[in-house]
């Protein structure tokens, strides 16, 4: 009985003592790879970066600006945000430039809804929301067809 209970204390010890290593671990990172850093410095690079592979904003870029929204979001960065939302702006309805909008009927145009809903959910504006619904509705539309 005696040795499961110096057993267990032990095992508790060394837990504790992982676990604490674990979070000096997390908390001492070298500069420049600290998750705050590489998040700020990979959505500063979106910002700067034009279109890829296509003339419409591409699936893996919507993917990659919905995560700048929410490393934003996590970091309370609001000039990284309105920078982000900035971006979005010309692409929308009488916007300077809303041929980069994908469209049609496939999961790849759909998944740029994700970045207005994001910016309508964040901002409660409902301009963005709806125009991210279009991209929702229509790819509901699309799946309801194929059943």
């Amino acid at each position: 009985m005696i040795s499961r209970i110096v057993l267990g204390g032990c095992l508790l010890a060394g837990c504790v003592g992982v676990a604490s290593a674990q979070e000096s671990y997390f908390d001492n990172w070298p500069k420049g790879v600290a998750p705050a850093e590489v998040g700020k410095n990979l959505a500063e690079h979106f910002l700067t970066s034009p279109t890829q592979y296509t003339k419409t904003v591409f699936y893996a870029e919507a993917g990659t600006w919905y995560g700048a929204l929410q490393f934003a979001e996590l970091t309370h960065d609001d000039a990284l945000r309105q920078k982000l939302v900035e971006r979005l702006d010309p692409m929308l309805p009488g916007g300077a430039t809303p041929e980069r909008v994908p469209h049609g009927h496939h999961v790849d145009a759909a998944i740029f809804g994700i970045v207005p809903l994001e910016v309508g959910r964040r901002l409660k504006d409902k301009k963005y929301v709806e125009v991210g619904q279009t991209f929702a509705d229509d790819q509901h539309q699309e799946f309801t067809r194929a059943l």
